[in-house]
């Protein structure tokens, strides 16, 4: 119990709108030793490239939805979740300045059925 809640509090969370008991959504950013997931933060200065990586499990025949600050983010990846167990990755490059970058998954018709926490890159403090 005390490892569940540590983990909501550090944002390590994500939403499943259905409920289902076997979902699975995580969302990776690394950049040299740095190294964040949902609810944690990174640094990344203009030009510098951060390897995304997102791990979507039982949602066969859905897509991936990809948003930085917002809006929606078109990475160079396929987001069709074609299979029980996807991992997509790919790299954006900061400009050192603060962003926040969160992945959902969509059904058939858009609608939403995992919603992910972000991770933050240079958040203000």
């Amino acid at each position: 119990m005390p490892a569940i809640l540590e983990g909501i509090r550090a944002g390590h969370v994500f939403i499943d709108t259905e409920g289902s008991r076997d979902r699975l959504l995580e969302l990776e950013a690394g950049l040299g030793a740095q190294h964040a997931t949902m609810g944690d933060a990174l640094r990344a200065g203009a030009g510098e490239r951060v390897h995304v990586t997102v791990h979507a499990a039982h949602v066969a025949g859905a897509r991936l939805a990809l948003w930085l600050d917002g809006r929606p983010l078109a990475a160079a990846i396929d987001t069709r979740l074609d299979g029980e167990d996807v991992r997509r990755g790919f790299d954006w490059t900061g400009d050192g300045r603060p962003h926040w970058l969160r992945a959902e998954v969509l059904d058939a018709v858009g609608k939403p059925l995992l919603i992910g926490n972000p991770v933050y890159v240079n958040p203000l403090r």
